[in-house]
């Protein structure tokens, strides 16, 4: 039995529909006239770590409502109310930018001892950023990277935040969902812990476009006040791991395309030295 086949037999009508937030996870099934989302994970701890994360958020605005979870076979599922059919990559405005800035503004503000260890500290971020660029150098031919690009990242140091907070951490572009009034709903929290708020905003101002109208009121709501070449680190950092989660996945090269042509944009001023006081 596969993901798809869990989802089918948790459908009134047996027709599930893999989402754009992960194929592979989320499914939108229908039970007579209403619809919901599911969520399929093989991984009992992260499918446990969600849900416990989920009930810490409890009064935030913005976070996924959940219906019913349960087991089938090997597989563990999680019924969320339907938080609506678009994402980022399909409705910007300024209106969803202020709600995610809000929703992130809600999480950073709660207490620390509800959220999973460890703490993300700027050492672990360079750590993390050292390993990727390890990892992803042999895999590079997968998706036809070439070598001069990932000695060049070797060359830009890591991107640093503030003091950790309560984080998201997942992807941001396609599991944040909005409705049909504009409601935003950010999925996603088995990957959640404690880092820098930055991590978190510069990720999802990299989905918006900070040059946008909606990436403007974005970092307005959320006071992010990155310098060029912090942001640009940081978008660095982000487009790093995920390439390596890509070159893991055996992806295509063309899907790669993209994200290398983000980072060969802001390499250009992430390489640049910060002048001191």
């Amino acid at each position: 039995m596969d993901a798809i086949e869990v989802a089918r037999e948790l459908t009134g009508d047996g027709r599930p529909v893999p989402l754009a937030a992960d194929e592979r996870r989320y499914f939108r099934v229908w039970d007579s006239q209403s619809s919901r989302v599911i969520k399929i994970d093989r991984s009992h701890r992260s499918h446990d770590r969600e849900l416990s994360v989920i009930d810490a958020l409890d009064g935030v605005l913005g976070i996924p409502f959940v219906l019913d979870a349960g087991q089938v076979d090997d597989w563990y599922w999680i019924s969320f109310a339907d938080p609506g059919p678009w994402n980022l990559t399909s409705l910007r405005n300024s209106e969803v930018g202020a709600r995610i800035a809000r929703t992130l503004r809600q999480v950073q503000e709660l207490p620390l001892d509800g959220f999973p260890q460890p703490v993300l500290t700027n050492a672990l971020i360079q750590s993390e950023y050292t390993s990727a660029l390890r990892q992803l150098r042999p895999l590079r031919g997968r998706l036809h990277i070439e070598k001069s690009l990932i000695d060049g990242l070797f060359g830009i140091p890591a991107p640093g935040g503030s003091s950790p907070r309560p984080a998201h951490l997942g992807a941001k572009t396609r599991q944040t969902f909005i409705d049909e009034g504009g409601n935003v709903t950010l999925m996603g929290w088995e990957d959640a812990g404690i880092a820098p708020p930055e991590w978190d905003l510069t990720q999802v101002l990299m989905g918006l476009d900070e040059t946008s109208r909606t990436g403007s009121t974005f970092s307005k709501d959320t006071r992010l006040n990155q310098g060029p070449i912090d942001l640009h680190r940081w978008i660095i950092f982000h487009s790093v791991r995920e390439l390596l989660k890509l070159a893991n996945s055996y992806e295509t090269a063309l899907i790669a395309v993209p994200v290398v042509e983000r980072i060969e944009r802001s390499m250009r001023i992430a390489m640049l030295e910060k002048k001191s006081a």
